[in-house]
């Protein structure tokens, strides 16, 4: 019952420990719907996100913009546009931020993620 009880603390410990180094409360680490993202929403990395000079061009030839750097965990972006990209896999939701603050980088197109699903890559800042 000790040793239960040891596991317990020990893993409340860690999770407590892994929030404080992403700086992303629990509440924060669901993903966004994907459809409920617009200009003005303010986002938070749930991983590393490379971030790219443009969107991608849709269509049967896919080609990513350049990459200039990536967003950490728990960084938070607020979306300046969006835009849909087609696939044929369906349909992107990419959105560009600036950020202010000295900040690395300053700007940018990020993938939110596919229509009609969660982000696995950002969650909703409250």
């Amino acid at each position: 019952m000790r040793g239960a009880k040891l596991l317990v603390r020990l893993a409340g410990a860690l999770l407590g420990v892994a929030l404080t180094l992403t700086g992303v409360p629990a509440a924060q680490q669901s993903g966004a719907p994907v459809d409920q993202v617009h200009a003005g929403s303010s986002l938070v990395a749930l991983a590393e996100i490379p971030v790219r000079d443009r969107a991608p061009a849709g269509g049967a030839l896919y080609v990513k913009g350049q990459q200039t750097g990536a967003l950490r965990s728990g960084e938070i972006i607020t979306v300046s546009k969006e835009q849909m990209v087609s696939t044929l896999l369906g349909n992107q939701k990419w959105v560009y931020f600036a950020r202010s603050e000295n900040l690395s980088p300053s700007s940018g197109w990020v993938l939110v993620g596919n229509a009609g699903t969660t982000s696995g890559n950002f969650g909703v800042k409250h």
